[in-house]
C-alpha cells in the first residue's frame, strides 16, 4: 500500500467518524444572526444620530445669517446656499 492510498484511507475513515450535530449548526447560525442584528442596530443608531446632528447644525447656519444684520454678505449667502443643499440631502435620506 503506498502512502497516497494510506492518506486516502485515514481521510476516509476519519470522515465516516464525523456526526453532523445539527443543533451546533443551527446555534452558529443563531450566534450569527443576532451579531447580525446587532451590528446592523448600532449602525442604524449612529446613521440617525449623524442624520439629526446634521439638519439640526445646517438649520442654524441658515437661521444664523437669516436673523443677524451683520452676517448678511455674499459670501455668507453661499454659504446658506451649500447649507440649503445639505440641508436637503439630509431630509431625503432621513424620508428615504
Amino acid at each position: 500500500m503506498s502512502e497516497a492510498d494510506l492518506f486516502y484511507e485515514t481521510i476516509i475513515l476519519s470522515n465516516q467518524t464525523k456526526h453532523t450535530n445539527f443543533s451546533d449548526v443551527f446555534n452558529q447560525q443563531n450566534d450569527f444572526c443576532s451579531k447580525f442584528i446587532l451590528k446592523c442596530s448600532l449602525l442604524s443608531i449612529i446613521l440617525c444620530l449623524l442624520i439629526i446632528c446634521t439638519i439640526i447644525g445646517n438649520s442654524f447656519v441658515i437661521a444664523a445669517v437669516i436673523l443677524e444684520r451683520n452676517l448678511h454678505s455674499v459670501a455668507n449667502y453661499l454659504i446658506v446656499s451649500l447649507a440649503i443643499a445639505d440641508l436637503t440631502v439630509a431630509v431625503m435620506v432621513k424620508i428615504i
